[in-house]
């Protein structure tokens, strides 16, 4: 009767490490999924399931506002060719860490995924066309104090910035991507380290 009782019991304690352990894969699993590997901010997955969350809420409030912001580090190429991928790969992180910093901080709806090499989209909510602008100029002034490399601290970047509200809920978001790019292309286009909106 001992016997079984003490097998019986660590039976249990296995059974328990076995629950435990696929718990934990699976919060690993769905953290993996959900954010970019290199930088540990949101990814293009989440950036895509975000999109139908803000689409809900703007159903739910017709008047809401969306903008959608996508960033491109300035001459990346150049870095990552005079410096080293490694380096290239320490100002992605040094930026991304820093931008989700700032967004962390803002009274409002709002976040920053890595939805390319040096591409990074943002979701402002519930901001004007003239407060979402505001907000990301703020950024790129502050971005222009951010030590993005240990080995060359005098070396800074800039970013090319597109800008464009989501006029309603039901825009598909490659429609969306498409209208926020073309304003991209056109920071780019105009000698970058601008924004346009």
């Amino acid at each position: 009767m001992g016997a079984i009782v003490v097998f019986t019991m660590l039976v249990a304690h296995w059974y328990g490490h076995v629950v435990v352990d696929r718990q934990e894969q699976g919060r690993q699993l769905r953290y993996s999924s959900n954010h970019d590997e290199l930088t540990g901010i949101r990814s293009l997955h989440l950036f895509r399931k975000d999109y139908q969350t803000y689409q809900g809420m703007m159903r739910n409030d017709p008047t809401a506002r969306l903008t959608l912001v996508m960033i491109d580090i300035d001459h990346f190429k150049q870095i990552n060719d005079t410096y080293g991928h490694l380096t290239g790969n320490e100002v992605l992180i040094s930026f991304a860490r820093d931008i989700e910093a700032y967004l962390a901080a803002m009274p409002y709806f709002c976040g920053v995924y890595r939805t390319g090499g040096e591409e990074f989209s943002v979701f402002l909510y519930e901001l004007t066309d003239e407060e979402a602008k505001v907000a990301v100029e703020a950024y790129v002034r502050r971005l222009r104090d951010l030590v993005v490399m240990r080995s060359h601290p005098e070396r800074r970047i800039t970013l090319s910035v597109g800008m464009a509200r989501v006029p309603g809920m039901d825009e598909p978001l490659r429609q969306a991507i498409a209208r926020t790019d073309a304003k991209l292309y056109e920071a780019k286009q105009g000698g970058r380290d601008r924004i346009v909106q």
